[in-house]
C-alpha cells in the first residue's frame, strides 16, 4: 500500500486506519507521505504508535507542505502533538 501511495498523484484524501501493521507500517506510511505531493487529507489511525514510528511521522510532516487536515483518532501521544505544531498548514480535526 504505501508503494501505491508513493506513486499516485491524484489521492487527496487518504484514511489510515489499522490495528496492525506495528513499526514497519509506520515507517513505510511516512517514507510515502513525504513522497506524495497530492494528499490534503489524512485520517492517521494506529494502536501501535512506537518512538521510531512516531519520530518518522514528525520527520514526514516537517517535509510534507501539501497536507493541511490531519484527524488522528486514538492517537493520544504527545509526540503527534507535538508534530502537529510543526507543520503551521495543518489543522487537527
Amino acid at each position: 500500500m504505501a508503494e501505491a501511495l508513493e506513486k499516485n498523484k491524484s489521492l487527496i484524501e487518504f484514511n489510515f486506519l489499522t490495528l496492525s501493521s506495528g513499526n514497519a507500517g509506520a515507517l513505510a506510511m511516512s517514507k510515502a507521505l513525504t513522497i506524495n505531493t497530492s494528499i490534503t487529507n489524512l485520517t492517521y489511525y494506529m494502536d501501535e504508535d512506537t518512538p521510531e514510528g512516531i519520530s518518522a511521522f514528525a520527520e514526514m510532516m516537517k517535509k510534507n507542505t501539501t497536507l493541511t487536515r490531519l484527524n488522528a483518532p486514538g492517537s493520544n501521544s504527545s509526540e503527534i502533538c507535538e508534530l502537529l505544531g510543526r507543520n503551521a498548514r495543518l489543522r487537527r480535526q
